[in-house]
């Protein structure tokens, strides 16, 4: 019977460390905060977020700097909340835009600051327009208009060039 108990006390323990090691390792991430939320809030709209996801880093001026909490579908957009750390000040004509890591990272939310930042910062809660990024099937448009006007000089030279005139 003490064999069994032992047992029964060593799969509890083990159990009870288990348990504990994997909601640290999620406050470590920072999946799941601890005593409420620390930071603030700012609301930034967007015409377009593709690729962007809830937990993804902000950045000011390529320093991690808060994440995004929460992505709302808007008529006209996309609302993305940002839950900035601690002891950042945004500047208010900081400059926020859509970015990517590498060719296939993560997507995140970009603050540029001002040449030349004021003393006036953006607060808790403020609403902010983004600069959205042209999508790759823009730049791919792009860059088809560009090929078809490049073949209309190929062709215009070929022409002149093979003119018996010339």
């Amino acid at each position: 019977e003490n064999d069994t108990r032992s047992n029964e006390i060593k799969v509890g323990l083990f159990t009870v460390i288990g348990v504990a090691l994997i909601f640290a390792i999620a406050v470590f991430v920072g999946k799941i905060e601890i005593g409420g939320s620390k930071g603030y809030t700012l609301d930034v709209y967007f015409k377009t977020a593709q690729g962007l996801a809830v937990g993804n880093q902000v950045r000011y001026a390529g320093v991690k700097a808060g994440r995004i909490e929460k992505i709302e579908l808007l008529p006209t957009g996309i609302n993305v909340t940002l839950r900035m750390e601690p002891g950042v000040k945004v500047p208010v004509d900081a400059e926020f835009t859509l970015g990517v890591e590498g060719l296939m990272g993560a997507r995140f939310v970009g603050i540029q600051p001002p040449e030349e930042p004021g003393n006036v910062f953006l607060k808790h809660g403020a609403k902010i327009n983004g600069t959205t990024p042209p999508s790759v099937d823009d730049m791919i448009s792009s860059l088809n208009g560009l090929i078809g006007q490049v073949n209309e000089v190929v062709g215009n030279i070929n022409d002149t060039v093979g003119s018996p005139e010339s």
